[in-house]
Parts: structure tokens; sequence; C-alpha cells
């Protein structure tokens, strides 16, 4: 179930950098998912402690632009690089 958890992070880690407005994205996916407690608490922890640092990977991602394909990638590698403190 970890997995799902996440999948989900990472999905509304997208949603947010599209627009969306965190604590509503991650609410409603979160009830959507059906995920149990502790999953959901994981999802949480993930999502917002990427968030959390998101101003310090902002800087760094303008310094480096140049070497970034794809921003998506970047969350992506940002909650396994959060999941792994």
């Amino acid at each position: 179930m970890a997995d799902r958890a996440r999948l989900l992070a990472a999905r509304a880690l997208l949603r947010v950098s599209s627009g969306g407005f965190s604590n509503i994205v991650l609410d409603s996916m979160l009830e959507e998912a059906k995920l149990d407690q502790r999953d959901r608490a994981f999802a949480s922890a993930l999502f917002y402690g990427v968030l959390e640092r998101r101003i310090t990977i902002d800087i760094l991602i303008k310094k480096y632009k140049n070497f970034i394909i794809c921003l998506e990638i970047v969350d992506i590698f940002l909650l396994k690089l959060y999941h792994k403190k």
C-alpha cells in the first residue's frame, strides 16, 4: 500500500505545480483514494515535506535549469529524496 501513497503524493505535487492549492488538492485526493490511516499519513508527510523544501528546490532549479529536462521528474525525484531522509 505504500506504493499507492507514494503515487498519490506524486500526483498531488503535479496538481499543485499546475496551480492547485495544496491542502485542497491533497484532501480531495486522499478522500478519493480511500487509503488506510497509515498510508494517508505517509502520503501527507511526503507531500508536505517536499512542499516545505520547495523554495530551496526552486532556487536550485533556476540555477541549473539548462540541465533539467522535465519538471515532473523533479517532483518525483524530490519525493524519493524526502523519503530517504
